[in-house]
């Protein structure tokens, strides 16, 4: 940073290549950021099209890869796979979204409720997962992106 004295004030100034830097991360970090934001966004469009509201047993409960304690990850993420019937026919099936593991509350592999899917394509599943999953992207992609623009227009706004 370059310091200039002029009477009572004194001015901080980044220097230009620490600008161009922060411009370049502030940009990536928005561009995974928009990222995040898309994943919510394609939860949401399922959310939409998922009008059936079907009782499904839970078949089981799956932890993501970085939960089975090989690194001791705290926050874990689980999804479930669930069978249920619909206009007389039997399904299997799971969304592959990974979610919070109280989203299913006191429910466990076993137990039975409802779900919703989408009539045009019944193997679609929004559950209580995709839900826990939708608001954790948009949360994350929400302070990406500001960072990302904290990043960018930060340095000029130092003075």
């Amino acid at each position: 940073m370059e310091t200039s004295i002029s009477g009572n004030t004194i001015t901080y100034r980044p220097k230009p290549h620490f600008i161009k830097e922060m411009v370049i991360m502030g940009a990536a970090v928005i561009f995974f950021g928009l990222i995040f934001l898309d994943m919510a966004r394609r939860i949401f469009l399922l959310k939409r099209r998922c009008k059936e509201t079907v009782p499904a047993k839970i078949l089981s409960i799956q932890k993501s890869k970085s939960s089975d304690g090989g690194l001791r990850f705290r926050y874990a993420r689980s999804t479930a796979r669930y069978r249920y019937e619909y206009n007389g026919q039997s399904y299997d099936s799971s969304n592959r979204l990974f979610g919070n593991p109280r989203a299913l509350g006191s429910h466990g592999e076993g137990s039975t409720i409802l779900i919703k899917i989408d009539p045009k394509d019944p193997r679609k599943v929004y559950d209580p997962f995709a839900a826990s999953a939708m608001s954790s992207h948009l949360i994350t992609a929400v302070m990406l992106i500001l960072l990302g623009l904290f990043m960018i227009f930060g340095p000029f706004i130092v003075k």
